[in-house]
């Protein structure tokens, strides 16, 4: 999935809840409102490395603390995971970053942890001079799951997951992640269209072209037992789900979780909804959307 920040700042609201007189002795409570309360420039976010001053550029997926005092949020652009201060919500401050070797894709807040989808995938590029461009491609599908302590701004532990995250939920209970193995297609590639192998022919740098068998996405079921080192996954096969397009190649965008520990994991290429029970880590329903 390829991400759109619309500005590099957090816009803060709350809910303010109020009361409406509906006659003498008589209260009704008016539904939550939400109020804009303030802004936070996440370029206010920088650390200095060696003679490198790096700025965070963007904010995009974002997650908060239990306690409601720290916001948590990706930086794909600048590699890094930012933090933010909103003890004070109507001051918000900079609050420091992790820095990342690889592309953050989404950010969940599990207890004192940060848990991050990286994307470590490798690209190449070729130059087509019809229209004097580089066109970019992946050709190794690769990311993990980076644990975060989130008061010591240490990472404390990474699980590769065998392809490209992109959304990362944790279960209401806390005993459960899910993390979506996108492993998209390549846009300029055979016209972006799916299913798409996996090998990418750059015979013609104007007109690539693909071949071999394509590398499907799938769900990631990880139990948060014990410390972080001691986590385990198991990968939920998304492939040949009952009237799905181009079931041979799934493509998962999106996860959320209900309390009774189902995921809905949304395949948008596909026009695919699957539901997965997390405790047995398999597909109990899917449709199309």
């Amino acid at each position: 999935m390829k991400l759109r920040p619309l500005v590099a700042s957090l816009a803060l609201t709350v809910a303010c809840a109020a009361n409406t007189h509906a006659g003498p002795g008589k209260h009704h409570a008016a539904p939550a409102s939400f109020q804009h309360i303030a802004t936070f420039d996440v370029t206010r976010n920088r650390v200095t490395v060696g003679a490198n001053e790096i700025v965070s550029e963007v904010a995009e997926i974002v997650d908060v603390t239990k306690d409601g005092n720290t916001l948590v949020y990706t930086d794909s652009a600048s590699h890094l995971i930012g933090f933010v201060d909103i003890s004070d919500p109507a001051k918000p401050a900079p609050d420091g970053v992790v820095l990342l070797d690889g592309e953050p894709t989404s950010v969940a807040v599990h207890g004192r942890y940060a848990l991050a989808g990286v994307n470590t995938s490798t690209r190449a590029e070729v130059y087509c001079a019809d229209d004097d461009e580089d066109i970019g491609f992946i050709t190794d599908w690769r990311g993990k799951l980076v644990v975060i302590d989130i008061a010591t701004r240490q990472v404390v532990a990474e699980m590769p997951m065998g392809g490209q995250p992109d959304s990362v939920a944790v279960s209401p209970d806390g005993r459960y992640a899910a993390v979506v193995i996108e492993n998209e297609r390549n846009e300029d590639v055979a016209g972006g269209l799916i299913p798409q192998g996996a090998i990418t022919d750059t015979t013609d740098p104007c007109d690539l072209t693909a071949s071999g068998a394509p590398v499907p996405g799938k769900l990631v079921v990880v139990a948060l037992r014990g410390m972080p080192q001691q986590w385990k996954s198991r990968d939920v096969d998304l492939t040949g789900l009952p009237g799905m397009f181009a079931a041979s190649d799934p493509e998962p965008e999106f996860v959320d979780i209900n309390r009774a520990n189902m995921a809905v994991v949304s395949l948008q290429e596909n026009n695919h909804i699957a539901i997965v029970d997390l405790r047995s880590a398999k597909v109990v329903k899917s449709f199309t959307a």
